[in-house]
């Protein structure tokens, strides 16, 4: 996900020698400017607990890792590279891979992270069964408890999942444009020019 700004350039002062390499290293600047406000927004949002309960899975302190800035042309650029982030900021609908029949969604925290192909070879893995009616679009896979009737469910087994925007899963735009607006005058103060 290439995250796009509109900041305001300051003006160069005329006394700069070279106009040019004071341009390019505001779009350095700018760059770094952008990635660092994400990254600092991810590691925040990191540290909210899983809303389940489960165990904390690091989804955005990954997304922070993944951040990357580069300068293409006339354009800084800051790109997140951790998959669900634009799923989660615009919101959509999620399906199984080609070939699969369902998703596998995490009924209980003792399954949180861990796919239901990897999980009978896991330490403390039990057997499970899997229940599919015939014409239904959703289904389970659980395991039998000892003395229960009913069956433990570890993971519900859904047709697609449908996910709501969340437009805090990027910082504010302001707040990314004012950074990129303080790097490039922290340039110009550097290169002895002042900042308008």
């Amino acid at each position: 996900m290439i995250i796009s700004l509109d900041a305001k350039i300051p003006e160069l002062p005329p006394v700069l020698k070279d106009p040019e390499a004071a341009f390019k290293a505001m779009r350095e600047a700018a760059a770094r400017a952008m990635s660092v406000a994400l990254i600092r927004h991810f590691r925040e949002k990191n540290r909210t607990p899983n809303a389940k309960g489960f165990k904390r899975s690091n989804y955005w302190s990954q997304a922070a890792e993944s951040v990357t800035s580069r300068v293409e042309g006339d354009a800084a650029v800051a790109e997140v590279r951790k998959e669900g982030v634009r799923l989660r900021l615009l919101g959509g609908t999620v399906r199984p891979k080609a070939g699969k029949r369902a998703l596998a969604i995490p009924a209980d925290p003792s399954v949180a992270g861990i796919w239901p192909s990897e999980y009978g070879g896991k330490r403390g893995g039990v057997k499970t069964f899997l229940l599919w009616r015939k014409g239904e679009n959703r289904g389970f896979i659980g395991t039998a408890v000892k003395g229960q009737k009913e069956p433990k469910v570890l993971w519900w087994l859904v047709s697609k999942t449908q996910h709501k925007p969340d437009p805090t899963a990027l910082p504010e735009m302001s707040a990314m444009v004012a950074a990129v607006e303080r790097a490039c005058r922290g340039v110009l103060r550097t290169l002895g020019g002042g900042a308008k």
